[in-house]
């Protein structure tokens, strides 16, 4: 967790919406901010601007030129805005975006990688399910996502524009996959002072009873799944609290998504930070589901784990 945070960029002013929080993160924890290019491998001769054909290797000197001068300008503005954040530019050349993400992610030890859930690059699109999904299945460091606005506006870098993240929701479901965020959350909840606020959805498993039968087992079933959950909850939250922690705790109903999102909204949270698999068996909490709703749906970056015995 020292080493740097990784902001990947394609050159879009939607990508670079994540600078704000990234540079952020880097101030408050102390860390260094890499804004990094990904520079695909051309995999066939091109037409050159002014005629001819580019061969391969002419091709990827041009998109290595351009990804200098684009970080260039990208790390000048930053050292302008004058925030106090170690910044340099990285570029790596890899076969695709995601494979270059999580090959500097993982050789530069970085702490987060804080990525925007769209960009564009040409044609090609980075979204949750494509670059972003794949950059969390092929790394181990923690993803932080955010959502873009739909306005493509500047940048800003100041001092007082820079996001703070005070309030950090934590869904947990009891099990310890769950809990792998635990650490990273810990980690900016210090650099930030932040609240954590532990948060447990029950969930009513499919009887197959009558409407009657089913009713009274349901509300003796709540009735103990939430004490079950409290009793859960107040375990992690005072192990927390044991490391200097502010931390308080909740439980919800599900459906699942949708009350991790009235949750975050009802208590004006700044980050979200969950785990893309938790409970083993077929109510896992994956990517394409609950998390997946959450980012997308949601007002807030979400901060993405993903523990080493689920990785590819």
């Amino acid at each position: 967790m020292s080493g740097p945070v990784i902001v990947p960029l394609d050159g879009s002013s939607l990508a670079e919406q994540a600078l704000p929080l990234g540079v952020s993160i880097a101030r408050q924890t102390g860390r260094p901010l890499t804004v990094l290019q990904v520079v695909p491998i051309p995999t066939s001769a091109a037409p050159g601007e002014t005629g001819g054909v580019l061969t391969v290797e002419e091709m990827l000197d041009l998109l290595r030129s351009r990804a200098k001068v684009y970080l260039a300008d990208v790390e000048k503005k930053i050292k302008e805005a004058n925030v106090g954040v170690s910044v340099e530019g990285l570029i790596v050349t890899a076969r695709t975006p995601a494979e270059g993400v999580a090959a500097a992610a993982d050789e530069h030890h970085a702490s987060f990688v804080v990525m925007a859930t769209h960009g564009y690059t040409g044609l090609s699109r980075w979204a949750l399910g494509s670059v972003t999904d794949r950059v969390l299945h092929l790394t181990k460091h923690p993803l932080i996502v955010v959502r873009p606005q739909e306005q493509e506006e500047l940048v800003a870098l100041s001092e007082e524009a820079l996001p703070s993240l005070k309030r950090i929701v934590v869904p947990l479901d009891g099990s310890p996959l769950a809990e792998h965020v635990l650490p990273f959350v810990a980690d900016l909840a210090r650099a930030y002072d932040a609240e954590l606020l532990l948060y447990r959805v029950l969930t009513m498993p499919f009887t197959g009873l009558g409407v009657d039968t089913g009713f009274v087992l349901a509300e003796q079933y709540w009735n103990v799944a939430r004490e079950e959950a409290e009793t859960y909850l107040k375990g992690v939250a005072g192990s927390l609290r044991q490391q200097g922690l502010t931390v308080s705790y909740n439980v919800g109903i599900e459906p699942v998504a949708d009350a991790i999102l009235a949750f975050a909204d009802q208590v004006g949270a700044d980050l979200i930070a969950m785990t893309t698999h938790a409970r083993e068996g077929l109510t896992r909490l994956i990517m394409g589901s609950v998390t997946d709703r959450v980012v997308r749906a949601g007002r807030v970056p979400v901060l993405v784990t993903r523990p080493e015995t689920e990785q590819d």
